[in-house]
């Protein structure tokens, strides 16, 4: 995961508080590496998203994760492009969904978390529109 300089200050300062934790004025290698567990640690808690087993820093930043936030542009994208300004059909939406390799369960569940969300609409039962 790319790490931005202020997160890089952080972790020289977390190897800073080590140093001094031992009474020692010089950094060590093992002052460094107890730093990075420590982030690493906090980062497994907050932003690891154990269905795609990689560390997802949109998960402490919005409230929808990078999988869900890339199925609802697709979804989105789809509705637009099968419709044309007009409601579309679940089961071409969840074809062409299917095709472009997601999972019909999943690709269902931010389906409804979109309707909910006011993303979607449902003109007529079954036909879904972009908001």
């Amino acid at each position: 995961m790319p790490i931005t300089p202020r997160q890089l200050e952080g972790l020289l300062r977390l190897s800073q508080a080590s140093a001094r934790a031992r009474l020692s004025p010089k950094i060590e290698k093992s002052d460094a590496l107890k730093a990075i567990r420590m982030v690493e640690t906090c980062l497994r808690h907050v932003a690891y998203d154990p269905e795609t087993s990689v560390f997802d820093i949109d998960r402490v930043c919005s409230p929808m994760s990078k999988q869900k936030r890339d199925i609802m542009t697709e979804l989105k994208s789809t509705i637009i492009e099968k419709g044309s300004g007009d409601p579309v059909y679940l089961g071409i939406i969840l074809e062409e969904m299917e095709r472009r390799g997601f999972a019909t369960s999943k690709v269902e569940k931010i389906m409804e978390e979109g309707y909910i969300n006011g993303a979607f609409t449902e003109p007529r039962r079954g036909y879904y529109k972009v908001v």
